[in-house]
């Protein structure tokens, strides 16, 4: 069973057991396969990136309402990656995200690593210590038989954290011992 902790600089990471451990990246990939594939399936190469970025910039100097940090690049690509950088449709991403942060204070406001422990501490949610052959995490939440309906309701309305679960592209569970490989 995973669990949260947090290396000498305070950031968190789930330590899986045996040596294996979960941290965030912030790392670009650097190597040609990934790369590749970047290029392939996104358009993410540098002349559509720094178009990308331009676009979106101009897009959201035009929308008064909304104070996004357009000098951070990363922070722009977290939303035209998702969009193979396509910044009209990152723009709507953008906007939708803020619209949901300020509908659901609830869920999003102090939403730190150590308000959700307790969702690795049950179990609800841990990841396996080897990527895919892709290359992806591969995230396990535990459902089907262990929990009830109600159970599982009840979590995904008060937990964010397993709202941003429901986020992945594709993922697999177990009903009455029936296993079911999703994709979106």
């Amino acid at each position: 069973m995973a669990s949260l902790k947090f290396d000498d600089n305070n950031v968190p990471y789930l330590d899986l057991g045996d040596g294996y451990r979960i941290a965030l990246e912030g790392d670009e990939y650097t190597d040609a396969k990934a790369k590749e594939k970047a290029a392939r399936e996104l358009r993410e190469t540098p002349d559509v990136v720094e178009q990308s970025l331009q676009e979106l910039r101009s897009l959201l100097q035009e929308e008064k309402t909304l104070y996004v940090p357009m000098d951070n690049d990363a922070f722009m690509i977290k939303f035209l990656r998702p969009c193979k950088y396509y910044a009209q449709s990152a723009f709507e991403l953008i906007k939708r995200y803020y619209r949901f942060r300020s509908k659901h204070p609830d869920l999003c406001d102090e939403l730190y690593p150590a308000s959700v422990k307790h969702v690795y501490a049950e179990g609800l949610v841990h990841f396996l210590p080897l990527r895919d052959q892709h290359g992806s995490r591969i995230l396990v939440l535990e459902c089907g038989s262990k929990y009830t309906n109600e159970q599982l309701c009840q979590a995904a309305s008060n937990e964010p954290l397993l709202l941003l679960c429901f986020q992945t592209k594709s993922f697999t569970y177990e009903y009455e011992n029936l296993s079911v490989r999703c994709s979106r």
